[in-house]
């Protein structure tokens, strides 16, 4: 079931990207505050896709040290144009008595399966009310190099509500 959850929402965004890239291998995109409850309403979330690294922030109104799960998502279309050959990764952050929890989804069109990705880090931060993770590019499925551009974006839920920002954030690779 998990798996054809995710499935389900990286078809969506690779169906519903058409964001124009930025120029660049940083950026951010804004959400606003107060749609969702307050422990996983994603207000911002921050990106670097940098030649061998891609970091995400998100940044969550009165984040609780152990509520909710965020899901980070970075995908790229082929160049064929053909969606079926689109790739990418759903990594899903949470709290498990007390520790912060992340798995690595490699996706294809249809399917996501659990994939290793030892140097991936990922941080819980109620004080700073950020949730991030870090991998290397080396783990993306991709069959060659990793793509020249990325789209970003980021889900939150909590039980049943779930939560995404407004936005995809299309960024090149440093």
């Amino acid at each position: 079931m998990r798996r054809t959850i995710l499935a389900l929402l990286f078809g969506v965004l690779v169906l519903g990207a058409g964001t124009a890239p930025a120029a660049a291998e940083s950026g951010g995109v804004n959400d606003p505050s107060g749609d969702l409850p307050e422990r996983i309403d994603v207000t911002r979330l921050d990106v670097e896709n940098g030649r061998h690294w891609f970091t995400m922030r998100a940044k969550v109104v009165d984040l609780r040290a152990r509520t909710g799960t965020f899901e980070f998502n970075y995908f790229a279309r082929t160049q064929d144009g053909d969606p079926t050959n689109d790739r990418g990764v759903i990594i899903a952050v949470d709290r498990v008595n007390g520790q912060t929890r992340a798995r690595f989804y490699g996706c294809g069109w249809k399917d996501c399966s659990r994939d290793p990705c030892p140097r991936m880090r990922a941080g819980w931060l109620p004080d700073k009310n950020i949730v991030r993770v870090r991998a290397p590019q080396r783990c993306l499925p991709w069959d060659a190099a990793p793509p020249p551009r990325g789209v970003f974006h980021v889900y939150s839920h909590v039980g049943p509500v779930w939560k995404d920002t407004t936005e995809e954030l299309v960024l090149d690779r440093g």
